[in-house]
């Protein structure tokens, strides 16, 4: 039977047949204790063993702890299991005793990514508020130019970046692709850390950097999140800058993708609200009038179903097609405005030469 002793004196606990060697043991013993692997020493009848020992026979062993002064080689174990171990699952027990042992707050692995960045990227706050604690560096970057808070931004962290913010991590950092922390959380829809960054520092609400110079807001609006771009332009960000190829904020919403859920564009948004301005601006800048929602139906439909003439008028204008089916029921324009009862509706799309002989999917005309 395998027995091991703590330093105080006290045994060690774990279950019996989990270990078939040293290294495995340190392991046990780290997921059960928090003790890290790296400061971990056995003794047996007063021998030290090495990892690749053996325990497959009854042994009494002696746990003690290594001590590492400022200039020993092996200080860097201390530093690759911080990040490699902690920083990555999470523990941050094991994090706390690798500080404690010397390890360093700012060790980076190969790609230059700190510990602090990469605690930040998982979202590990206990281990983030640890680092903090000890006057971790909060705007140092990895290869790629990402910050501690570029990730936990891009990563929708909240906690995490909210911790970064309040010691005084630069929103203003710029990674590799030209984005900043504002940026990313654009682009993902966050509204919480949108409003987080922007509470700590709304001055960088129109930054932009980048092969494309594109600002926050076009990243919101080409990826389709309306409360973000609402958020941005409360903040005063400017609609009207452009990127590289000339583009504003607009023609990135009328090109931008649909939400998951509903499958919607701006242009559909536009509609649904009954925002008319909206609706030309965006088919002015290039907004495809045929795009389906999740149901099937394009902006055409809608505009019939809810008896909207104006919207009519600006779709077929722009070249909607006004004998389009759409994909659950089968229904043209025409026919939803007809069993509205929308006189309006119905009288622009015969005039625009819509035909009343389609039928929909149960054969009604």
């Amino acid at each position: 039977m395998l027995r091991v002793w703590s330093v105080s004196g006290a045994e060690l606990a774990f279950p019996a047949g989990d270990v078939t060697d040293v290294q495995a043991l340190k392991n046990q013993i780290r997921e059960q204790w928090g003790i890290p692997v790296s400061i971990q020493a056995f003794l047996h009848n007063q021998h030290r063993l090495d990892l690749s020992q053996k325990l497959d026979k009854p042994m009494e062993l002696q746990l003690v702890q290594e001590s590492f002064h400022s200039t020993s080689p092996n200080r860097r174990l201390l530093d690759l299991e911080l990040i490699e171990y902690a920083a990555t699952t999470g523990n941050d027990e094991v994090a706390r005793r690798l500080l404690d042992a010397g390890a360093d707050k700012d060790c980076r692995c190969q790609d230059g990514e700190t510990v602090l960045i990469r605690s930040a990227a998982a979202g590990h706050v206990g281990i983030v508020r640890l680092l903090l604690g000890r006057s971790a560096s909060v705007d140092l970057s990895r290869s790629d130019g990402k910050t501690a808070l570029t990730c936990s931004c891009q990563n929708q962290f909240v906690e995490v970046s909210r911790l970064l913010l309040q010691v005084r991590a630069s929103p203003y950092k710029v990674d590799s692709g030209g984005k900043t922390p504002l940026h990313h959380a654009a682009r993902k829809g966050c509204v919480e850390t949108v409003v987080l960054l922007l509470q700590f520092n709304a001055g960088c609400v129109d930054l932009s950097s980048g092969w494309r110079t594109s600002t926050p807001l076009m990243d919101a609006c080409r990826a389709g999140h309306v409360e973000a771009a609402r958020l941005l332009l409360r903040a005063d960000a400017n609609p009207g800058l452009c990127d590289a190829y000339g583009r504003t904020a607009l023609h990135h919403a009328a090109h931008g993708g649909r939400s998951q859920s509903s499958g919607r564009t701006a242009l559909l948004n536009a509609l649904r609200e009954g925002h008319v301005k909206a609706t030309r601006l965006l088919l002015q800048a290039g907004a495809c009038p045929d795009v389906c929602d999740a149901s099937g139906m394009t902006p055409l439909h809608h505009a019939a179903l809810g008896g909207r003439p104006e919207m009519i008028t600006a779709l077929l204008e722009h070249g909607a097609n006004k004998d389009f089916q759409s994909q659950n029921s089968g229904r043209t324009a025409l026919l939803y405005a007809l069993r509205q009862g929308h006189v309006e509706a119905t009288r622009l799309l015969l005039q625009a030469g819509a035909c009343p002989d389609v039928c929909d999917a149960y054969g009604m005309t």
